[in-house]
């Protein structure tokens, strides 16, 4: 499922990600007086792991940046951030697509689409695809960092995404359709509370729970004031 408000390495320090290197298919195509109170309590979080990868996208130049983009099979759709689609330079063409997540809430409308080549990090595997254009895919990935010096089950496996379990942006989302393309036969379960490895032509890929506990975030607010007081915000938050 598409979620745009919340779902570093043996190659670099991604927290500044995009990046150019220099160089390489599949082809894919309200009365001022109303009051608004919210409260929530303690939210049990399970820290889980979903699948991301790091790859190579080609800017208008030709020149390669390294990204980091999740995949989501549950998504009819493949994305890319603002700040990415801005740094590639790539030309943009105009669309008018509702987007839509659980319960078909309506997630707001993509303008533009741009096309892009992907490259693999670990072989010679290339991908073109279209994606939409968003203000942001979704918050710093995975939430927390996981500790993995007990995962034997992945040890010397070559990784897609190296700094998989730290936390940081996501610059692409890859839809079913990309997903599909790029897996492989393979997958390498652990003990009950460690990811499962999955083989995709850009490198394995870890997905699942990674502890045995719940975690309990505290999140309590109560916030107080006028219906449109809250407009702006919500229209205008970006990740």
């Amino acid at each position: 499922v598409l979620q745009l408000d919340q779902m570093a390495s043996s190659f670099s320090n991604h927290g500044d990600r995009p990046r150019t290197q220099d160089s390489e298919s599949i082809n894919h195509g309200s009365a001022s007086s109303n009051v608004i109170s919210i409260s929530s309590h303690d939210t049990q979080v399970r820290s889980s792991l979903v699948k991301t990868a790091l790859v190579k996208l080609k800017d208008a130049f030709g020149k390669l940046h390294i990204c980091r983009a999740l995949l989501d099979d549950g998504s009819e759709s493949s994305f890319i951030s603002e700040e990415c689609a801005k740094t590639l330079g790539l030309k943009r063409n105009h669309v008018h697509m509702d987007m839509t997540g659980i319960g078909s809430s309506k997630l707001g409308t993509a303008t533009s689409e741009v096309k892009l080549h992907l490259s693999s990090l670990v072989n010679k595997t290339t991908l073109d695809l279209g994606a939409l254009v968003v203000p942001c895919i979704t918050g710093p990935t995975p939430r927390n960092i996981c500790d993995t010096s007990s995962w034997e089950h992945i040890k010397n496996l070559p990784l897609a995404d190296p700094d998989f379990n730290i936390p940081n942006k996501i610059d692409i989302l890859l839809g079913t359709d990309e997903v599909a393309a790029l897996l492989l036969p393979g997958i390498i379960k652990g003990s009950p509370f460690s990811p499962t490895a999955l083989r995709t032509k850009l490198g394995w890929v870890m997905m699942g729970k990674t502890s045995s506990e719940p975690k309990y975030k505290p999140d309590v607010h109560d916030i107080s004031g006028p219906p449109d007081r809250f407009d702006g915000h919500f229209k205008g938050h970006h990740c």
